[in-house]
């Protein structure tokens, strides 16, 4: 059985835009992009997140137990 991948189209603009931005590599950003990061800001958020950005684990059903 062969598995066929699904990849989407790069855009060179942006993976352009993003890896100047970010100082990375262009398959870094490509990447990024790929998971929905378009933009730098939300990007180096996912790359350098801050502690007050995390969910609360108590939300979690069950956590207090």
């Amino acid at each position: 059985m062969k598995t066929k991948w699904n990849l989407p189209e790069n855009d060179h603009e942006l993976c352009g835009m993003l890896s100047r931005e970010l100082g990375i590599v262009p398959f870094i950003a490509q990447i990024l992009i790929n998971r929905g990061m378009t933009d730098s800001i939300s990007a180096r958020r996912f790359l350098d997140p801050y502690l007050k950005d995390l969910y609360d684990p108590f939300t979690i059903k069950d956590m207090d137990k």
